[in-house]
């Protein structure tokens, strides 16, 4: 029966000529084992059905527990309760109808959702799945994702993003039985609209927009908390180029909560992490022929090389050494030799600079490259734009940006509402050569 009901609601929600009056299916709590949770309607009256039976119904301040009993669903109120092997279904009666969701695991206060709730049984553990209006969803995730204290502008770039990436992969979670996940990798979804009801105006006003690219193709509607002053190209973060995720310089960023950060680790931490990425810390300095005294033969005893810098000789060691050759003609040949093994102890910089954002670490001349997002995943870091200096005993790094910045910056976007930005110059400037358009006309030319 569960099944059922959520395939009929997925065909009418891309193909009904009034796409967005319909519903989607969002499972709850995911990848979380629920044994037990509690239900509270706080709005609304609702029908609790197994099958096409009503068990009993609820009114407003109703509480339901739901637990498991010899592998079935046990579900009892006030009102009543039922030991079920079939799916329970909490059911809206009317058009304004929302409850609170908690279990023992749930962290923090209570969360709320519209509308109404599929629960079964799976491998021990309750699956949840609000089946929810969809434009409520994407006033649910903007909350979520951008908070409550915005300008409306934002929140209409914000609404028109979540519903691109949920139109774009709203079959993501199709096999498990549901179309997204409340989890970050879908998008977040932690609660229904419930601060600010300028969030859901803002959903409303832009029902069904979506932004696509040259192609009229949807885009990956990416977004972050701030780029720190500059955004990433898709490549250098991802592995693939794409046309509208250019990196653009990004002023509406700079000076915003999350543009700058800062972390301090030990130099011996940071050597050994270098190490363990395969750069060597053997000493050397680079020499080019003219700053190297003459030698014919291959030698693997230690040699004097003047060093033009200190002017001064000083003892190296080399593998092999041929400096000079000289031809019949007299003619001189002068070979290259970059690295020679040093026996004086030169200290290590371990500075490095961003300037502009670079897609890889670089260390000492060092043919071993390390890609900056490999770094910031193993040390935790706010962000790939960083700077790293020494301070004694201590690695430094100075940082901007919040987040894999690809695509939108969500505090720069903000800032731009505050400046009198319109959400369609919004999203223009973070996104290059797309376009807004609704999802009918999208559908069209698509089957055209």
């Amino acid at each position: 029966m569960l099944t059922k009901i959520i395939r009929i609601t997925i065909i009418f929600f891309f193909v009904s000529c009034n796409v967005y009056a319909q519903n989607i299916n969002i499972a709850l709590f995911h990848g979380v084992s629920i044994p037990s949770f509690t239900c509270t309607v706080h709005e609304g009256k609702y029908d609790v059905l197994v099958g096409n039976e009503v068990i009993f119904s609820l009114e407003p301040n109703d509480v339901v527990e739901f637990s498991i009993r010899r592998n079935k669903i046990h579900v009892s109120s006030k009102k009543g309760s039922t030991t079920s092997n079939s799916p329970v279904f909490i059911r809206g009666l009317q058009d304004i109808c929302f409850f609170t969701l908690s279990h023992p695991l749930l962290k923090g206060k209570p969360r709320s959702y519209d509308n109404d709730m599929f629960v079964s049984l799976e491998q021990g553990s309750f699956k949840i799945i609000n089946d929810v209006n969809f434009e409520k969803y994407i006033a649910g995730v903007v909350e979520s994702e951008g908070g409550s204290k915005a300008p409306l502008e934002y929140y209409k770039a914000q609404a028109i993003l979540c519903r691109t990436y949920a139109s774009k992969y709203y079959t993501k979670h199709l096999h498990e039985g549901f179309n997204l996940c409340d989890a970050e990798h879908c998008q977040a979804y932690k609660s229904r609209c419930s601060y600010n009801p300028a969030i859901l105006d803002a959903a409303l006003q832009t029902a069904g927009l979506v932004v696509v690219d040259s192609s009229r193709n949807l885009i990956s509607a990416t977004f972050y908390a701030n780029s720190g002053g500059q955004t990433v190209n898709s490549e250098d973060v991802w592995l693939t180029a794409v046309p509208y995720l250019r990196s653009i310089q990004d002023t509406f960023s700079i000076g915003m909560k999350g543009y700058e950060w800062h972390k301090e680790i030990s130099v011996q931490e940071w050597k050994q992490y270098l190490q363990s990425k395969g750069f060597s810390f053997e000493p050397y300095q680079t020499f080019t022929p003219f700053t190297i005294d003459s030698s014919k033969t291959p030698c693997d005893s230690l040699v004097y090389i003047e060093d033009e810098q200190s002017m001064r000789d000083s003892l190296y060691s080399a593998d092999s050494l041929a400096i000079v050759t000289i031809d019949s003609c007299q003619q001189y040949t002068y070979d290259t030799i970059w690295h020679v093994k040093s026996q004086i102890n030169f200290p290590i910089d371990y500075t490095f600079e961003q300037k502009e954002r670079k897609k890889y670490f670089s260390f000492r001349e060092c043919d071993t490259l390390l890609r900056l997002r490999e770094i910031r995943s193993d040390w935790k870091l706010r962000s790939t734009f960083f700077t790293i200096t020494q301070n004694n005993n201590t690695i430094v790094f100075n940082g901007k940006g919040y987040g894999h910045g690809v695509g939108l910056s969500q505090e720069g976007a903000m800032r731009m509402a505050d400046l009198q930005y319109t959400y369609d110059q919004i999203i223009k400037y973070y996104f290059t050569g797309v376009q807004i358009m609704s999802i009918q006309a999208v559908r069209f030319f698509q089957i055209e």
